[in-house]
C-alpha cells in the first residue's frame, strides 16, 4: 500500500533496462548527501491529535477502490513489534493477505512517531537505498509543507556492466492541501487532512554514453484524528493509479467500520468428510454464544452433532444425538430442528421418523450444557408421538428459566402441540394449540412468555396465527390470533424475541416474476394483534438464512441478494447482506452492508447466516466450498 522511493527506483530501472542489460556486484559510490532528512533529535510537538496511532493491537483493512469486490478486505496492516533503527524508535508495520493472514512478501516496513513527524525508514535492511522520509509534519496544519532531497543515493546494483553501482538522486515535496470530509466503506470521518507527496527520483548510470533516468511519482493521503490513514492513493509516469480505502480499523481503545476483524474456519469432525446440512441457531435467549448444527450421516449411524461458536473462538464438535432414528427413504435433512437457546444451556428439538412406524413422527428433545455436553442419552428424550406429521413443523423456545417444544401433528387431530421441558429434563402434559393445516411452526421466549407461531391453510394462501404460552405451559390465548393482514404464499424465515418484542419475518412473492422479498412484522408487547406487512428487503435469495438478533428495542437481521447466473466474469454477484431494523422496522442502512460477494462462474460460496450480534457488530457464518464442506465465521463491525 505505501508508496516507497524503492518502489519508484524499481520503476526507474525497468525502464533503464529495456534497451540494456544487468549485472550484480561492482563497488558502491560515494556516500550520499542528504538535506531534509529527518533527524531523531529534531523538535516537535509529536503526533499529539493522534493522526497516525502506533500502539501495539492496532490494525486496519483496506479495500481497492474502483475494482470488483471479491472478498470483503484486500489488504490487513498490523501493527508489529518496535525496534531501535537509525536513531528512531521504530515500529513494523506488516501488510498481511486478510483471507490467510499470511504477511504479503516485501509487506513489512518501519516507521517512527518522532517529535517533527511521521517517519518512514524502509524496510530495514541494510541493503536498502532508501533513505529516512517524512511522510507527515507536525503539527499538521492545512498549507504546511516540507522537501527533501537527497544526492548519490547507492543504487546496490551494477546495472549497466562497468562494476559500479549505479546512484540515485531523490527530491520529495510534501504538502498538506487541507483539512477535509473523506468518507469510505468505513464510514466518513471529518477533519481528515489530505497529505500530498511528491517524489521524484533520477537513476544515474556509471558507464559513459548512458542518460540520466527520471521519473515522478506521487501519493495523496488522508489521515483521520485517532484513527490513521482512511484513504490512500498512489501512481506515477510508469505506474497506474492505485487507490486505498479503509473498510475498518481496531485498535486498543475500539473498533468501528465495516472489517474482517477475524476468518475464523471451523472444518467438519475429521469422521466425518461430509456433513450436510448446517444450520445456525444465533446468539439469542440470554445466550452469548451462537450454535452451530450439523447432521452428519455419511459415516455410520446418523447423528446430529452440534459446536458454540462466541465472539470468533468455535468449541470442538459434539454429538447432540449420537443416533438419529431414520429410515432409509426419508433421511433426516426432511426432519425439523430446531433450538431454543439459553445462558446455562440450550434446548435442540427434532423430530424422528421410527423406522418400526414409517409415516410417523417422534418429537424429542435433547438438553446440552454450556460446556457443550449433551445429557440425554443417544437419542434424546421423547416428548410426545404423531401418528402423522407435518414436515419441518417442530420448534422450541426459552422464556425465563423454562423451555417448551411446540409442534405440529396431522392425525389424529391436525393441529399444534406444545409441551413444556424442564431442567431436569421432565416433559409437561401436551396441550393443544389451535388447529392446522400445519405449513410451519416458529417459537421464542418473550420475557417470562412464549410466542408460538405457525402457518396454517395452503401454501398459496398462508394465514398466519400465533399463540402465547405461559412459563407453566398454560395458552395464555384462548383461540389463536391472526397475525398477518395480507394473505398470500409466506415462507417461514425466523421469529426472533427480546424481552419485549418479537420479529416475524417470512419470504414472500414479489417482482419481477419468480423473485422474493423479505417482509416482516412486529409483535409488540402485550396482547397479540395483526399487523400490515412491512417491506425490509429484496429481491432476495433462497440461499441465505434470514436470521434475527434482538438488540435495544430492534433487531440485526442478514438477507441474500437476488441471484444472478452467470455472474459476468470479473464482476461482483449478489451480496450477503446485514442491517439494523429499529422499533419502527426501518432498515439502517436501506440496502444493508454487503459483507460477502458471490463471485464468478466459479464460485465456492454457498449459505450464509447471521451468527451474533450487538448494536455496533455482527458475525456471519458462511459456507465455503473450494474443495469440502467447512464453516467459515467472519467478523463485521458496522
Amino acid at each position: 500500500m505505501r508508496t516507497r522511493p524503492i518502489g519508484l527506483a524499481a520503476g526507474v530501472v525497468l525502464a533503464f533496462l529495456a534497451g540494456h542489460g544487468c549485472s550484480s556486484g561492482g563497488d558502491g559510490p560515494a556516500p550520499a548527501v542528504c538535506e531534509g532528512a529527518p533527524d531523531p533529535g529534531t523538535a516537535g510537538p509529536g503526533d499529539v491529535e493522534g493522526w497516525f496511532p502506533l500502539a501495539p493491537g492496532w490494525a486496519w483493512s483496506y479495500r481497492i477502490a474502483g475494482q470488483p469486490v471479491t472478498r470483503p478486505a484486500d489488504l490487513r496492516i498490523e501493527v508489529g513489534p518496535a525496534r531501535s533503527y537509525r536513531g528512531f524508535a521504530a515500529t513494523e508495520l506488516r501488510e498481511l493477505d486478510p483471507t490467510t493472514g499470511g504477511e504479503l512478501a516485501g509487506g513489512t516496513a518501519l516507521v517512527a512517531s518522532a517529535p517533527a513527524g511521521l517517519v518512514e525508514l524502509g524496510d530495514g535492511s541494510a541493503s536498502n537505498p532508501t533513505p529516512s522520509t517524512y511522510d507527515l509534519r507536525f503539527p499538521v496544519t492545512a498549507g504546511g509543507g516540507w522537501s527533501e532531497r537527497c544526492t548519490g543515493l547507492d543504487y546496490g546494483e551494477d546495472l549497466d556492466g562497468d562494476g559500479k553501482h549505479e546512484t540515485l538522486d531523490l527530491a520529495l515535496d510534501g504538502q498538506v492541501l487541507g483539512l477535509e470530509d473523506v468518507t469510505v466503506p468505513a464510514g466518513t470521518f471529518a477533519g481528515a487532512a489530505h497529505v500530498r507527496l511528491t517524489l521524484t527520483l533520477t537513476l544515474h548510470p556509471t558507464a559513459p554514453g548512458y542518460a540520466p533516468v527520471t521519473a515522478t511519482a506521487w501519493q495523496e493521503t488522508w489521515y483521520a484524528r485517532g484513527v490513521g490513514i482512511v484513504r490512500r492513493s498512489d501512481g506515477g509516469e510508469l505506474s497506474p493509479t492505485t487507490a486505498y480505502e479503509l473498510v475498518g480499523w481496531s485498535g486498543p481503545a475500539g473498533s468501528g467500520g465495516l472489517a474482517e476483524l477475524t476468518r475464523l474456519v471451523v472444518p467438519p469432525p475429521s469422521s466425518d468428510p461430509y456433513v450436510t446440512p448446517w444450520r445456525v441457531i444465533p446468539a439469542r435467549g440470554g445466550s452469548t454464544r451462537a450454535m452451530v448444527l450439523e447432521i452428519a450421516w455419511r459415516d455410520g449411524p446418523v447423528r446430529l452433532l452440534g459446536r458454540f461458536v462466541e465472539d470468533g473462538a468455535a468449541g470442538a464438535p459434539f454429538e447432540v444425538v449420537p443416533q438419529w432414528t431414520s429410515t432409509s427413504t426419508i433421511l433426516p435433512w426432511h426432519m425439523a430442528t430446531q433450538v431454543a437457546p439459553g445462558p446455562d444451556r440450550h434446548l435442540v428439538a427434532f423430530a424422528a421418523e421410527p423406522a418400526q412406524a414409517p409415516g410417523t413422527a417422534e418429537i424429542r428433545v435433547a438438553r446440552v450444557t454450556g460446556d457443550g455436553v449433551a445429557l440425554d442419552g443417544p437419542s434424546g428424550i421423547l416428548v410426545a408421538q404423531c401418528a402423522a406429521w407435518t414436515g419441518h413443523a417442530v420448534a422450541a423456545s426459552r422464556a425465563g428459566d423454562g423451555d417448551l417444544v411446540a409442534w405440529g401433528c396431522s392425525a389424529p387431530v391436525s393441529g399444534v402441540y406444545a409441551a413444556t421441558v424442564g431442567r431436569d429434563g421432565a416433559v409437561g402434559a401436551p396441550v393443544f394449540l389451535g388447529d392446522g393445516p400445519v405449513q410451519y411452526v416458529q417459537a421464542s421466549g418473550r420475557g417470562t412468555e412464549h410466542v408460538v407461531v405457525w402457518g396454517r391453510g395452503s401454501s398459496a394462501a398462508t394465514e398466519v396465527v400465533g399463540v402465547r404460552v405461559s412459563a407453566a405451559g398454560a395458552p395464555v390465548d384462548a383461540a389463536p390470533v391472526r397475525l398477518v393482514a395480507d394473505q398470500d404464499y409466506k415462507f417461514p424465515s425466523d421469529l426472533a424475541c427480546g424481552e419485549t418484542s418479537c420479529l416475524l419475518t417470512w419470504r414472500r412473492p414479489a417482482m419481477p416474476y419468480g423473485s422474493d422479498e423479505l417482509a416482516a412484522i412486529r409483535l409488540a408487547p402485550g396482547a397479540l394483534a395483526e399487523h400490515t406487512a412491512v417491506r425490509l428487503a429484496g429481491p432476495i435469495d433462497s440461499e441465505t438464512e434470514t436470521l434475527a438478533v434482538p438488540v435495544g428495542d430492534g433487531f440485526v437481521i442478514d438477507w441474500g441478494d437476488a441471484q444472478r447466473y452467470p455472474v459476468p466474469w470479473g464482476q461482483e454477484g449478489p451480496a450477503v447482506r446485514v442491517a439494523w431494523a429499529g422499533a419502527d422496522l426501518s432498515v439502517s442502512p436501506p440496502e444493508g452492508i454487503p459483507v460477502l460477494y458471490h463471485w464468478d462462474f466459479y464460485d465456492a460460496l454457498g449459505n450464509a447466516a447471521l451468527l451474533s450480534a450487538t448494536a455496533t457488530d455482527a458475525w456471519v457464518a458462511y459456507e465455503w466450498i473450494p474443495a469440502y464442506a467447512e464453516l467459515d465465521a467472519v467478523h463485521w463491525i458496522r
